[in-house]
């Protein structure tokens, strides 16, 4: 005998959670980490990483790299044993496009693979004086202006 399937109103097709949980869910994961939610409420790490991605989506959009025109990139500490990660934004809409584990020419070459030849419309890119960054946007965007944004002087260093 075969399963019947059922619509209801109230839940969204082959959803576990019921709208009224997930718009809870969603006000939760604006203001605090996923772990913490996944704490408080004992659902799975990824079934919240899924809904906080599935919204995050739904209000920014979706992200068409042959929009991009300027970038910037930067380095942050992942932790105080010298493990770092790198940020790449959309320096226009202020919009975070992708975060890396690393600051090699390996590490941040996914990103540049990522817009493939949209990365001839990349005009500029901001940077801190990284020869890894320097390198990568010198391959892949050879058009695109480098600002230099931590010179020792403290101002800004066109390449």
């Amino acid at each position: 005998m075969g399963g019947v399937t059922e619509r209801i109103d109230w839940l969204e097709p082959a959803s576990r959670l019921t709208r009224r949980l997930q718009t809870w869910l969603e006000g939760l994961l604006r203001i605090l980490p996923i772990s913490h939610v996944s704490q408080f409420t004992g659902l799975h790490w990824h079934t919240l990483k899924a809904l906080d991605k599935r919204r995050l989506e739904a209000e920014a959009g979706a992200i068409e790299p042959g929009d991009v025109r300027r970038l910037g990139m930067d380095e942050f500490a992942l932790d105080q044993r010298h493990r770092y990660a790198t940020v790449i934004m959309d320096a226009e809409r202020t919009r975070v496009l992708w975060v890396g584990h690393g600051t090699s020419r390996q590490a941040i070459r996914p990103f540049f693979e990522w817009p493939g030849e949209h990365c001839q419309h990349i005009e500029a890119v901001a940077m801190d004086m990284n020869t890894a960054f320097d390198l990568e946007v010198k391959r892949h965007c050879p058009q695109a202006e480098v600002v230099y944004d931590n010179v020792p002087w403290g101002g800004a260093l066109r390449s």
